[in-house]
């Protein structure tokens, strides 16, 4: 089982409006070894290739891979832990047949995240003047997710 987490990271800006951008992250409930005790990465995490086989395979984002560096990168998250593992998110933890403990505390976690990027202003313009210089009649801009 996969679950599809997605927050928004802002910049840290001093500014009155703070730009930033949306990542997406799965996690699962394969977990894996920590490879380095000097950074926690998150164990039940899709890595970077898996999680780039995932965005193609299951929602149709190809990852062109000059730009991998950029649109996956790791992010770190301030999750609940105990016993130096994260504890499963609310929505996993049901198909999980382990208990998860009452008590816990908080723990950053390394996670492989991708940047989800929204077409720019300028590029839906670009698009809409190109649909209309075609035979079609009608246009339709969307995103669409499919799991």
């Amino acid at each position: 089982m996969k679950i599809l987490h997605g927050t928004w990271i802002p910049q840290t800006e001093n500014g009155f409006i703070q730009t930033g951008a949306f990542y997406l992250w799965v996690e699962t409930t394969e977990s894996k070894k920590q490879r380095s005790r000097s950074k926690p990465i998150h164990p039940r995490q899709l890595a970077r290739s898996e999680l780039a086989t995932f965005l193609a395979d299951e929602l149709g984002i190809k990852i062109v891979s000059s730009q991998s560096g950029e649109a996956i990168s790791p992010k770190h998250f301030l999750l609940p832990s105990a016993a130096d593992q994260p504890l499963p998110s609310l929505e996993l933890s049901r198909y999980l047949e382990a208990e998860t403990s009452e008590e816990f505390d908080f723990q950053y976690w390394q996670i492989d995240c991708y940047r989800a990027i929204a077409p720019s202003k300028q590029t839906l313009i670009a698009m809409r003047q190109s649909a209309m210089s075609s035979t079609c009649s009608t246009t339709y801009i969307s995103l669409r997710c499919t799991i």
